[in-house]
Parts: structure tokens; sequence; C-alpha cells
């Protein structure tokens, strides 16, 4: 990563504090819930997520990343405990 120009952080990036797609995940459930009927097969969950993954705002998708910089400061700050992302 180094190498190629990008600037390494010292803590694990699976950090929910950190990660945007932990939002994203959480949107997606909330949306597939909304459904009725809900649904129970395999098949009807798949095609529900990926009918959701669709329509997912460009918006909403745009505020994530652009959130990153506020999420990186915000766990510096916070040296490592939680923050409100």
């Amino acid at each position: 990563m180094k190498s190629h120009g990008f600037e390494v952080l010292e803590w694990a990036g699976q950090s929910p504090d950190l990660n945007p797609i932990e939002n994203l995940w959480n949107h997606l459930d909330k949306q597939i819930r909304k459904r009725r009927p809900l649904p129970l097969k395999k098949e009807e969950f798949i095609e529900a997520v990926q009918g959701e993954w669709k329509s997912l705002p460009l918006d909403y998708i745009r505020a994530l990343i652009e959130s990153m910089p506020r999420r990186a400061e915000a766990a510096i700050k916070a040296k490592g405990w939680h923050t409100k992302y």
C-alpha cells in the first residue's frame, strides 16, 4: 500500500467506527424488513437484497464516502475508543 502512495493508518481497518459498510448493511436490513410480505425463502431474500442494493440512493453512498475523513478524525481523537460512528 505504502509503495503505491496510500497512507496506512496504524489501527485495524475493520474497525466499525471507520468502516461505513456497517451503515450500508444496516440500511439494507431496514429496507428489507419493511417489505410485505417479508422474503422468507432464500431466493426471495436474494432477490430482495439485490433489489434494495440497486435502489440505493447515490447521495447516500456519496455521504458515506465523504464521511471517511470525519470518521478517521473521530477515531484519532477517541484514541481507539468508540465514536459516534
